[in-house]
């Protein structure tokens, strides 16, 4: 019987098709054979990463398994050796070479965080969480997801916010056009409003802090961008409370204008990022990319898309742009492209529009991505089809996402929960 059983199993594996590979790795510590392997086409990616783990098993002993992802000609094997090189119309002719790189742990939702409404803006630092509600309220919280204290001068739910650098001050805007600089206090634990900067005419949808924190820029429902200094020359006292600010608690407070208006956008203006090049790039209704040269302060380059673009961020490794819009479909974007369409690739995952898109801080080819369907999804660029995961983040969907600490994802949605998920370090 044994006999029998030795027999099938043998014809079984000369009847599977196999190919010639040869593994490789830009890790360290890792000891692979310098040579071809003849493995069967069937293996799909977790096939693979149990073979390499018994390679590595047979030249230490003490090799602790790991799991690993492969790569193809710079693209991530999500499939079966077989299916894959069908796909991309390989020769299995010659040999194929593929690299080992660990693979990412899945995230983990750590803590989940009430609102009395919908969250509508988040971001993150070394040590704070900040959120922006729609009950007009910005909400600080530690990492833990302890709320550490509520601040309510907004008199419109707040649509985004942002620290500014290691200083610990952020920035808060709102639907009441407004947008607070405040001023965080350690001992004791508390916060103070600092500045109003006042300017824009309809609510204020986004802003984003240059990469020397001297300025910032927001953008609005009234088409318009505007960049604002941080530092404290040319302001104004005010002495009397505001009539329109009914919920500001003190009578004195100093304002700012913005150093300059830019317009060009034909719609409402609701994604903004400061790249790293010291340019400020924007997205909209008006189904537009612009980048704006803060020097000569114009409009040096233009985008256009197909649809109406939800929020924006930039690759600071590689200067890629990723947009999300009202269809289910990431785009990136490569702006350095002088071709007609210079959408590079459309990461397909979602079943809802995609509200938010932040690129991983620490992985160039990473990048988070939500969706009103109420998910999270880690993509991977090499991977434009599949996601590396996706997250079930909310009962609703989701309207914020930060990616800025880099080993932890937050989010907010319109089930009023801001959501930590940790991100385990390679």
């Amino acid at each position: 019987m044994a006999s029998t059983n030795a027999d099938q199993t043998s014809t079984y594996y000369d009847e599977v098709s196999h190919v010639q590979v040869k593994f490789t790795t830009k890790s360290t510590g890792y000891s692979l054979p310098d040579h071809p392997l003849s493995v069967p086409t069937t293996l799909d990616p977790l096939g693979l990463s149990s073979l390499v783990n018994e390679l590595l098993k047979a030249k230490d002993e003490e090799w602790r398994e790991v799991s690993f992802d492969f790569l193809i000609d710079g693209t991530l094997l999500r499939l079966t050796l077989d299916e894959h090189i069908k796909s991309q119309s390989l020769s299995t002719e010659n040999v194929i070479v593929i690299e080992c790189i660990r693979q990412t742990p899945p995230p983990s939702l750590d803590c989940s965080c009430h609102h009395d409404n919908w969250v509508g803006g988040v971001h993150c630092c070394k040590e704070y969480i900040v959120t922006g509600c729609y009950d007009n309220k910005v909400y600080i919280w530690d990492h833990h997801g302890n709320q550490l204290m509520s601040l309510d001068n907004h008199s419109g739910p707040v649509k985004a916010v942002q620290w500014i650098g290691l200083k610990g001050t952020l920035l808060s805007a709102s639907h009441d056009q407004y947008i607070f600089i405040w001023k965080m206090n350690s001992e004791p634990m508390s916060c103070e409003l600092q500045y109003i900067c006042k300017g824009h005419t309809q609510s204020v949808e986004g802003v984003s802090v240059s990469p020397d924190c001297s300025r910032f820029a927001s953008v609005s429902w009234d088409k318009l961008l505007k960049v604002w200094s941080l530092s404290e020359d040319e302001e104004e006292v005010i002495e009397e409370r505001s009539k329109k600010h009914k919920g500001l608690k003190k009578s004195k407070y100093v304002t700012k204008t913005p150093l300059v208006t830019l317009s060009g956008h034909t719609q409402a203006i609701v994604g903004v990022v400061w790249s790293e090049r010291n340019d400020i790039i924007t997205c909209g209704w008006d189904h537009s990319i612009r980048i704006w040269d803060t020097q000569t302060l114009v409009n040096k380059s233009t985008l256009s898309g197909s649809k109406v673009l939800h929020a924006i961020d930039v690759n600071f490794q590689n200067g890629l742009l990723a947009t999300a819009s009202s269809d289910p479909y990431v785009r990136i974007w490569d702006p350095r492209l002088e071709q007609d369409s210079v959408v590079k690739m459309m990461l397909s995952a979602h079943n809802g529009w995609v509200k938010s898109v932040k690129w991983s801080p620490s992985d160039e080819n990473q990048l988070l991505s939500a969706s009103y369907d109420g998910t999270l999804r880690l993509c991977d660029i090499r991977s434009p089809k599949v996601p590396l995961y996706v997250m079930t983040a909310h009962d609703d969907k989701i309207l914020c996402a930060d990616w800025t600490v880099p080993n932890m994802v937050a989010s907010g949605g319109a089930d009023g929960y801001l959501r930590l998920h940790g991100m385990e370090s390679l």
